[in-house]
C-alpha cells in the first residue's frame, strides 16, 4: 500500500533539488522511513530541464543540439538503474 506523500515538493524545492541548493534542514530526517523517494521526485524536473536544453537549444541553431543516439542512451541507462528497486 502506498504511503501518503507527506514531503510534497514545491515548484521551488524542485527545481532546488535538482541543483543541490537545498539546506540541511530540508534533507535530514529523523527515521529512515521518513526519507522520500527522491528520484520518483526529482523525474519531473529532469524532464523539464532536458526539454528546456533542447528547445532552447534548437532556437539558437535552428537544429537539434543533442545526437538522438546519445539521449536514447543516457535515458536507458537510467531506466537501467532504477529497475534494482
Amino acid at each position: 500500500m502506498a504511503r501518503a506523500d507527506a514531503h510534497a515538493l514545491s515548484l521551488d524545492q524542485g527545481f532546488r533539488m535538482m541543483l543541490y541548493l537545498l539546506g540541511p534542514n530540508e534533507t535530514s530526517f529523523a527515521r529512515d522511513e521518513d526519507v522520500p523517494e527522491y528520484v520518483e521526485k526529482a523525474t519531473p524536473f529532469f524532464m523539464m530541464l532536458m526539454l528546456s536544453e533542447l528547445l532552447i537549444g534548437w532556437a539558437k541553431t535552428g537544429s537539434l543540439v543533442i545526437r538522438i543516439n546519445d539521449g536514447i542512451t543516457s535515458l536507458s541507462a537510467g531506466v537501467m538503474s532504477r529497475l534494482s528497486k
